[in-house]
């Protein structure tokens, strides 16, 4: 899960806790291991993308990840600070359903955005992107989880 936390400034910024951000960074060098799902997500883009389209699917517009899906593809995105600003590092196919039920109930957990768009000095880009196929062909996409960095 991500965790409100303030920075040198005294400005709320959210964090990876022990939850979602940490278990999706570790397991973009891991092996996904599991069956080969019949849907599979979108490709990663090769930069990161800073607005992601509305999802089409009614699901996928009422809760940020809907149960059930059959795979995950991981996107991770370098910060604006290295050799290849917002390019793609890695990315990582996730299929093993137990796996998947964990991560998405973790997302939906997520608090609502706020709507007064939020300003971390630490923030440098860096983002991994989630992308799901569910069994019925449909996908969605969750917006870019941001790695910023408590202090």
């Amino acid at each position: 899960m991500l965790r409100a936390t303030h920075n040198a400034r005294g400005r709320r910024t959210l964090a990876p806790s022990m939850g979602v951000g940490l278990v999706l960074l570790s397991l973009l060098p891991a092996a996904s291991g599991g069956a080969t799902p019949a849907a599979q997500p979108s490709p990663c883009p090769p930069r990161a993308i800073s607005q992601v389209a509305p999802n089409g699917w009614s699901a996928a517009r009422r809760e940020l990840a809907p149960q059930n899906p059959v795979a995950m593809r991981l996107c991770r995105y370098l910060g604006r600070n290295t050799a290849l600003p917002l390019g793609l590092a890695r990315s990582r196919l996730l299929n093993q359903p137990a796996l998947l039920a964990r991560l998405v109930d973790e997302l939906d957990t997520l608090p609502p955005f706020p709507r007064v768009p939020l300003f971390c000095p630490l923030d440098d880009g860096s983002q991994v992107l989630a992308l799901l196929a569910y069994p019925g062909g449909e996908r969605a996409t969750v917006p870019s989880i941001g790695l910023a960095v408590a202090v």
